[in-house]
């Protein structure tokens, strides 16, 4: 019920939060199949946003969870998980509709075992306790999965950011607020403004642009699930090239098989990793999806 009760007290304030957040919609950084998506969701805010929201079919197939892929990552888990332990990650949340597991006889948000699974395979392939770092920026974070996975993991005053389209940005905003409490989630909706530490940052990628590495929270560890791949090529320019990382330490990409050309919805990411500085490391294991991870 807690979380009922926190959705409540946000709905007055969703159509004005995202009325800031609109303008920094940078129409140039769009690819056609983001230009569209972002606009829909948009109006889905404008209903405003369902306490289910993967109700929605457009949410739910862009930023939703493919549970055809979870079992061999719960196996992996399953694996390496010591019994009794993760017991207060390895929960269903009530906010967001989400698709339910089973792991080891225990009903779970999908969400929990897919980003539980990413957290780890980082851990293990940098060689990183999770709860050793303190400042995390994700570019692209869908709806906050993984930015939940990995606060309730990682240290208490763990500083995550996320950077992401404005409208994603209200559903982190939505999503991560009546979980942890608004208290713990800072969005960002002016160029002046900084990250706060020890909290969950939300920052719209336009607005990223005009912030130092330090105001961004001096990020040990960047994250990139399939979003950074879903960019432009000058976007990913800017980000690897320009802004090396946000001088992370530690970086760990997965991205999507079957580039399509620069400009389309995918970079060629393959063919340009190894001259952005990223060695693709073979994490322990045989687990499936491995990511690309680097220190350094």
């Amino acid at each position: 019920m807690e979380q009922h009760s926190r959705y409540e007290k946000l709905l007055g304030r969703i159509q004005s939060a995202y009325s800031q957040l609109k303008p920094f919609i940078c129409e140039n950084d769009l690819t056609p199949f983001w230009s569209g998506r972002v606009h829909k969701i948009g109006n889905l805010i404008a209903e405003p946003l369902r306490f289910d929201f993967m109700h929605y079919p457009d949410l739910r197939w862009t930023i939703g969870i493919d549970t055809n892929r979870l079992p061999p990552m719960a196996a992996w888990l399953d694996e390496k998980l010591p019994a009794g332990s993760a017991q207060g990650i390895l929960i269903e949340e009530d906010i967001g509709g989400l698709p339910v597991f089973t792991f080891r006889g225990k009903a779970v948000s999908a969400d929990v075992i897919k980003f539980l699974y990413y957290t780890m395979l980082f851990g293990d392939g940098a060689d990183v306790r999770i709860d050793s770092v303190s400042s995390v920026i994700e570019w692209g974070g869908g709806f906050g999965g993984h930015a939940k996975v990995f606060k309730r993991l990682g240290n208490e005053d763990l500083t995550y950011t996320i950077i992401d389209l404005p409208p994603l940005c209200l559903v982190q905003w939505v999503y991560l607020s009546v979980i942890f409490g608004e208290d713990a989630v800072n969005l960002i909706t002016k160029g002046n403004e900084e990250v706060e530490l020890g909290k969950i940052n939300l920052v719209p990628a336009s607005l990223a642009k005009g912030m130092t590495s330090s105001s961004l929270g001096s990020p040990e560890l960047f994250i990139s699930l399939n979003a950074l791949s879903e960019c432009h090529g000058h976007v990913v320019r800017y980000v690897v090239e320009e802004r090396d990382w946000f001088n992370a330490s530690h970086i760990c990409i997965y991205t999507k098989a079957g580039n399509l050309p620069e400009g389309s919805r995918f970079f060629n990411f393959g063919e340009t990793m190894e001259s952005f500085g990223v060695e693709k490391v073979r994490i322990k294991g045989t687990a499936p999806g491995a990511p690309t991870v680097r220190s350094r």
